[in-house]
């Protein structure tokens, strides 16, 4: 009896892992999960796996992905995680995907603890905000451009009171 409902319980998590994979693999975000000291790669969504451009991910460490330079402060905040157990959280941070490609994203890397209450891994959730930094670089530059024209008196302003 010991044995059937231990086969039940496995089943039972295994179906639930496919539910939250099913979901995660959906989302409009990157989502992977990393495990060890090494960030071993456990999971990654789909757009985890486009930013590394067709490299095979499950069961590599982080590190042997990405090897840009540019990538390293990632690599370094979540040995920073890792280690200290406290969440990280960036706004509009600049990364190089497997192909060359710069992007930027927002993002959050949490620490997963064990049973124990040991960190074991970190789970990175991001969103990618190339498009928000485009446009606000586009408007930021379109502003200093009017700013010269005004200074030049090329554009002239008026204010008045009506």
């Amino acid at each position: 009896m010991e044995d059937l409902t231990a086969t039940l319980l496995d089943e039972l998590l295994a179906a639930a892992r496919g539910r939250v994979s099913d979901v995660l693999d959906r989302l409009p975000a990157v989502v992977a999960v990393f495990r060890g000291q090494q960030h071993v790669v456990e999971y990654s969504n789909p757009l985890f796996e486009q930013l590394a451009a067709g490299e095979p991910l499950r069961g590599r460490p982080l590190a042997e992905v990405f090897t840009q330079r540019e990538n390293r402060k990632f690599l370094d905040l979540l040995d920073s995680v890792y280690v200290t157990g406290e969440p990280f959280t960036g706004e509009e941070w600049r990364a190089v995907g497997g192909d060359g490609v710069e992007h930027f994203f927002d993002f959050a890397f949490v620490p997963l603890r064990a049973r124990g209450g040991e960190v074991g891994g970190v789970m990175v959730h991001a969103v990618e905000v190339s498009r928000l930094v485009a446009a606000r670089r586009h408007a930021e530059e379109s502003e200093r451009r009017f700013r010269l024209l005004v200074d030049a008196n090329i554009v002239g302003v008026t204010v008045t009171d009506c």
